[in-house]
């Protein structure tokens, strides 16, 4: 009699077992399903302000987003890009309309010192005075240059 009722016992802790494994199964699906479609919609959000950002011209151009970037890293991009795009827009409506716009190309590389060339505020002073700057990676071939 000990014997069938150990064998019950295997039997209900097997099908509990299988039981939990379905539903951890389904749970990690469901949300790794979630994440991917949240991932997909904020990288569609911000190629859409990417193409808004290129339409206005807005400097320094956006970057395409890494490979390996995450529905969250995606969605922070997105903001910062936006706030960019809103100060752009705000910044040329401020800029006098019949001001002649002058476009300066500056080449640069990545040294940390042109970090003020690249700021958004030296940009809003430029465009303020009817400069528009293009900045331009040369990767500091300084023959090129």
């Amino acid at each position: 009699m000990s014997q069938n009722n150990s064998g019950r016992w295997l039997a209900t802790a097997a099908v509990w077992l299988a039981l939990l494994g379905v539903v951890v199964g389904g749970y990690k699906t469901v949300t790794w399903w979630k994440s991917r479609s949240q991932h997909q919609s904020q990288v569609a959000r911000y190629e859409s302000l990417v193409q808004r950002a290129k339409q206005l011209g807005v400097r320094p151009a956006p970057e395409p987003l890494p490979a390996t970037a995450n529905a969250t890293t995606v969605s922070s991009l997105a903001d910062t890009l936006e706030r960019r795009i809103t100060e752009w827009a705000t910044t040329a409506a401020a800029a006098p309309p019949d001001a002649p716009r002058k476009r300066v190309k500056l080449a640069l590389d990545s040294f940390s010192g042109y970090c003020l060339l690249r700021s958004a505020d030296f940009h809003r002073e430029l465009i303020g005075q009817g400069i528009e700057i293009d900045l331009v990676d040369d990767k500091a071939d300084y023959a090129a240059r």
